[in-house]
């Protein structure tokens, strides 16, 4: 026989609930503090690509102005015209994309206001989106109209970090 005593216990650490907890703890941290940085890093980057998709429809008509726009929608001939107008405010130098017809929008910079007019046949699919460049300027603030023959017909404000403001028209 050998004269080496042997060990009474094992040698390896014992994983403990404690530590397995600890552990979960530490990579949850990681995880949530990644995903803070992450997102106020896109908050803070200007949009200096923007989506030539049209935007979610945003409207602050009262019923009755949209019960007025659905009757002189169905009075329309189908080769009637229309007047769309496209306003748009920014209090930081910010850009505008806006779209009279099906396809891309068109961009166009602007500071303080800007305003732009088309005559179309379809108004579905008319846009126009705001956005302001002020980066992490808190104090940003836009807004848009779309007038339709001298009616407003869909309007929105924004304010703050990365303020965008949009305006969609559904016929």
């Amino acid at each position: 026989m050998s004269d080496t005593p042997r060990p009474s216990h094992d040698p390896r650490p014992k994983v403990t609930l404690r530590t397995v907890l600890i552990a979960i703890g530490v990579v949850l941290v990681v995880l949530i503090a990644g995903a803070i940085v992450v997102t106020t890093r896109n908050a803070s980057t200007p949009d200096t690509n923007p989506s030539p998709v049209a935007p979610a429809a945003v409207s602050t008509m009262s019923s009755g102005a949209v019960a007025s726009r659905a009757a002189m929608m169905e009075e329309e001939k189908p080769d009637s015209e229309h007047v769309v107008e496209f306003r748009a405010t920014t209090n930081r130098p910010g850009f505008v994309v806006y779209r009279v017809t099906d396809g891309e929008g068109t961009r166009a910079d602007m500071t303080q206001s800007w305003s732009h007019e088309e005559r179309v046949k379809n108004l579905d699919g008319v846009f126009l989106k705001v956005k302001s460049l002020s980066g992490g300027d808190a104090d940003a603030e836009v807004s848009c109209q779309i007038l339709v023959d001298g009616q407003v017909w869909g309007s929105d404000s924004g304010s703050g970090r990365g303020a965008f403001s949009k305006c969609l028209l559904r016929g």
